[in-house]
């Protein structure tokens, strides 16, 4: 990983690292600082959303079952922007093509969705590991992700048991 590579920087058809480093899709997180979900701090592309500004955020996947509903894939952030009369309109932005990411309570939940409303290219992630990755979920029927000032709850529900398992519980 450190050290020489061997080849001559000028030989090399690799993109330039800052190039690299940038974010290919929306990046949206959430973080909950304390116990309470009262400090809920969102930030798109790494820019802060105003937390006046932050109404709720939702994510809701529900895969196709064996009875022929499609399923659905969807996240939303709905916000409230001042307008040029000074009223306050409600706004409500698709988080997808993106990746949605929540800390709170001490845990991680990461969402990755290629296309909006497709199940191709949906990643799902529980947990930060040593190397910086998440543990992937797989067998999920459906994951309900919600926060707002006041609130912030997630729940999956696992296909082969029917069990509903609260990923962020109170300690």
């Amino acid at each position: 990983m450190f050290g020489h590579n061997n080849m001559p920087a000028a030989a090399s058809n690799l993109p330039a690292a800052s190039e690299v480093a940038r974010l290919g899709s929306s990046l949206t997180q959430i973080i909950v600082s304390g116990p309470s979900s009262a400090d809920l701090f969102v930030f798109l592309n790494g820019l802060p959303v105003p937390t006046g500004e932050v109404e709720s955020l939702s994510v809701e996947i529900i895969a196709p079952d064996a009875s022929g509903q499609n399923g659905s894939v969807a996240a939303v952030l709905s916000r409230y922007k001042t307008g040029l009369t000074g009223s306050r309109d409600q706004q409500a932005t698709s988080l997808f093509p993106g990746t949605v990411e929540l800390i709170a309570r001490s845990r991680r939940i990461v969402v990755t969705c290629e296309q909006d409303g497709s199940f191709d290219g949906l990643w799902l992630g529980l947990g930060l590991r040593a190397d910086g990755t998440s543990s992937e979920l797989t067998g999920v029927q459906s994951l309900r992700l919600a926060a707002a000032p006041g609130l912030v709850d997630a729940k999956l529900v696992w296909s082969d048991t029917g069990v509903t398992e609260d990923l962020l519980p109170e300690a």
